[in-house]
């Protein structure tokens, strides 16, 4: 029986809140289906949880809060019974602004997933991967036609670069950055990345970064096939580069990516000339998700 000294949630409003995450966990890590068919009736697995306590004394009482407020649809989030006992035993982990962040996600994914069939099919192996590559408007830099042929005669670990299959990019020269007395734009490359999901499953994309291959050298690219809003404009302040050692900015609010969409986000590649052994070098972009970390075809980024 509920206490007297709880703002508890209305029947309607536990019904909504559980419409609105799909009838999912809101959890990201685990986005478990909470209701479903059992034997004579239907089954719920699934709690409306209050993202600022109900009682005093509870985890994250909020003791400005009305008791309007604390019993509104805004102060809840759907949860399995597994996860509604983790929030409120590790309050640490679990603060006000990761649930409401958790609670923002999980209403986007079930938007994105509405009437969207489910795809029942083993997913091709390219089905999640960075798709498309280029340059974002900003930068003082430009996309090269066909690439010298001396650069793809070199082999690294025994094979070629494929000229066929490249993105290349490089640094305006100085009298084309300065074009009309005004700097073109910033002298670090900003990168235009496109990540599709076409796997029947959503994707959590937690960073974003590079991984230098090879200095001085040359690199593959991918096709433009896909035209989707940029979501996100990210800042990556490189160190010195490391051959194999991926440099990557950890995405304070984690992203998902619902089957059969994309994520188009712009990369600003700060300090790149500085970080640079050399002139030229060949670097694959990655993305960290929930499903392991994904690369792209190499790009070859030119300075002067």
């Amino acid at each position: 029986m509920a206490s007297k000294n709880r703002d508890e949630f209305s029947p309607d409003i536990k019904v909504r809140v559980a419409a609105a995450s799909g009838y999912r966990c809101s959890n990201p890590d685990c986005r478990a289906l909470t209701s479903g068919a059992g034997t004579e009736h239907p089954i719920n697995v699934g709690e409306a949880c209050h993202i600022r306590s109900a009682a005093p004394l509870g985890p994250r009482y909020d003791p400005t809060q009305s008791a309007s407020d604390r019993a509104s649809e805004a102060n809840a989030i759907w949860l399995c019974r597994t996860c509604a006992k983790r929030i409120d035993a590790d309050v640490v982990q679990h603060t006000v602004e990761r649930l409401v962040a958790w609670r923002a996600e999980a209403r986007a994914a079930s938007a994105c997933e509405l009437g969207r069939p489910r795809v029942t099919d083993a997913a091709p192996t390219n089905a999640v991967r960075l798709s498309v590559i280029g340059l974002a408007p900003g930068c003082a830099w430009r996309e090269l036609g066909p690439p010298p042929q001396r650069i793809f005669n070199l082999r690294f670990d025994g094979d070629p670069y494929d000229p066929a299959n490249v993105a290349r990019f490089h640094e305006m020269r100085p009298h084309e950055r300065h074009a009309g007395g005004r700097p073109r734009g910033s002298r670090h490359p900003i990168v235009d990345i496109t990540l599709v999901n076409d796997s029947p499953v959503s994707l959590l994309v937690t960073g974003v970064g590079l991984i230098p291959e090879k200095m001085w050298a040359r690199p593959k690219g991918l096709s433009n096939v896909y035209v989707v809003k940029t979501f996100a404009d990210y800042e990556l302040t490189l160190v010195k580069m490391v051959l194999g050692e991926r440099q990557v900015l950890k995405l304070p609010h984690p992203v998902h990516v619902s089957p059969g969409l994309a994520l188009r986000y712009t990369l600003h590649l700060n300090g790149y000339r500085e970080s640079l052994r050399g002139n030229e070098s060949i670097v694959r972009f990655c993305a960290l998700t929930d499903r392991g970390d994904l690369l792209s075809g190499p790009v070859y980024l030119g300075a002067y």
